[in-house]
């Protein structure tokens, strides 16, 4: 049942610039969920639990999965619109979901993702007091209907691609940032795959935070047509720190 107290939303635009564009003027995927992370992020911080916030408590927050559906891909210099509003805590988790808009009104894409706030040091979870009376505000107002699940993959990889973490990669605690994770999924596809079509849907899990100079493996997989599965494995421990499964 919704409350009767108006929800707490936030609508936030972005432009297209060329360094979100690619060789066919379109946004990358990696640069379409980037302006779901920067609404969530600056949504946080009008909330009063933006990092700046969390990291004065010696916390961080940490992004641990994301469903997205793209409807359309805006092109260069499109604005878009990003409507985003957290829900009530999960277990540990903090849920938020968005939609987008194109600059006409017309929905493009939507979302629903978890995040995590966690200890600076130790790298733990942690569940920090907020304002509930606010988060139930949102109740029952779902982008999506679905809850965010692990990606079950137990099939032998048909490719595995190996690279390496840069300086280009990381983020401020100097960890593969959020969307590079994507990214490095996207570039196992060729140039004519990707020209004919992107991604429709993109599920993600963060299992482990990658570091600097750390030597990953991208492991691939394609159970069925324009349906794609992907590890990412940290070497040499084999440790699996990412998932996702991406139709096109």
């Amino acid at each position: 049942m919704h409350s009767n107290l108006a929800p707490i939303k936030i609508t936030d635009k972005h432009l297209v610039t060329s360094a979100d564009s690619d060789f066919k003027r379109r946004i990358k995927p990696g640069a379409f969920v980037n302006c779901l992370i920067q609404t969530a992020s600056k949504h946080a911080h009008l909330l009063g639990w933006g990092i700046d916030v969390l990291n004065e408590l010696n916390y961080d927050w940490v992004l641990s999965g994301l469903k997205f559906y793209i409807h359309e891909y805006p092109k260069l210099e499109e604005e878009i619109v990003v409507l985003s509003w957290p829900k009530q805590v999960n277990k540990l988790y903090y849920p938020r979901d968005f939609i987008v808009y194109n600059s006409n009104g017309k929905e493009i894409g939507k979302a629903t993702s978890n995040w995590l706030i966690i200890n600076r040091d130790s790298r733990r979870p942690k569940l920090l007091n907020q304002n509930e009376s606010l988060l139930k505000r949102n109740e029952g107002i779902n982008a999506l209907n679905e809850e965010l699940t692990n990606i079950p993959i137990k099939l032998n990889p048909e490719s595995e691609f190996r690279d390496s973490v840069k300086y280009s990669d990381i983020d401020l605690n100097s960890h593969l940032t959020a969307t590079r994770y994507i990214d490095f999924a996207i570039d196992t596809f060729s140039l004519e795959q990707l020209s004919s079509k992107l991604p429709k849907e993109i599920h993600v899990t963060y299992l482990r935070e990658v570091s600097f100079g750390m030597d990953i493996t991208i492991e691939k997989f394609s159970p069925s047509k324009d349906n794609y599965l992907f590890q990412m494995v940290s070497e040499p421990q084999k440790s699996i720190c990412f998932q996702a499964a991406i139709k096109c």
